[in-house]
């Protein structure tokens, strides 16, 4: 029996944010429904969908939100970000431009959750575009500076990289609670819910 086998079904809620046309809805929709498609209508505001997976022999409720990239919606995403426990920050890797948007949303985030960081992985999508994708600077380095806990090659297309990188980001997530329930065993289970109308008990946006 490991930690985690203690606690009910666990739901995360888990921002997919970064500049328009950087592939997020598709990404989401292959990694939820193992679908896609070569063009798909601009998101307006937010949507979300839902998948089961398995981290640490515990049974995990991923809500994907899909955060629009489009400039003129900034003024509206923060609401979203509240009780948001992870995040993936998407760029192109066709497209240099995305890349330094990466690191807008990345500033967006601190700015929202100044108490605690939210764990958030980079993800550099389109990868099958490129037979060697090249960034503009040391992503390695680049992630260290900015606070991302890792970095992954996807491509929503051929369907890889995405379910590496969710299992990498919730798994930093769970250790985290573990760890927080260690220093304060008082505080209880991990149990969040899968309404998105309802508060939860983990880190809150400070905006």
């Amino acid at each position: 029996m490991t930690e985690t086998d203690d606690y009910d079904d666990i739901s995360l809620k888990i921002l997919v944010v970064g500049k328009l046309a950087c592939g997020k809805t598709s990404i989401i929709q292959r990694f939820c429904h193992d679908e896609f498609q070569h063009k798909y209508k601009p998101t307006i505001g937010v949507d979300f969908n839902t998948k089961e997976m398995e981290v640490m022999n515990t049974k995990v409720i991923l809500q994907l939100w899909d955060i629009a990239g489009q400039e003129r919606f900034g003024h509206m995403t923060r609401v979203y970000f509240q009780n948001a426990d992870g995040a993936l920050v998407v760029f192109d890797s066709t497209r240099s431009a995305t890349f330094y948007g990466a690191k807008e949303w990345k500033d967006d985030i601190d700015d929202c959750f100044t108490k605690a960081a939210l764990p958030t992985v980079l993800l550099a999508n389109k990868s099958d575009l490129l037979s060697t994708p090249s960034f503009p600077e040391d992503i390695d380095k680049f992630c260290d500076e900015n606070g991302f806990l890792a970095w992954f090659k996807t491509s929503a297309k051929e369907g890889t990289g995405i379910t590496e990188a969710l299992t990498e980001l919730v798994t930093i997530i769970l250790k985290n609670h573990l760890e927080s329930v260690k220093k304060s065993p008082q505080e209880g289970g991990f149990k969040l819910t899968p309404d998105e109308t309802q508060a939860t008990e983990t880190k809150k946006c400070q905006c």
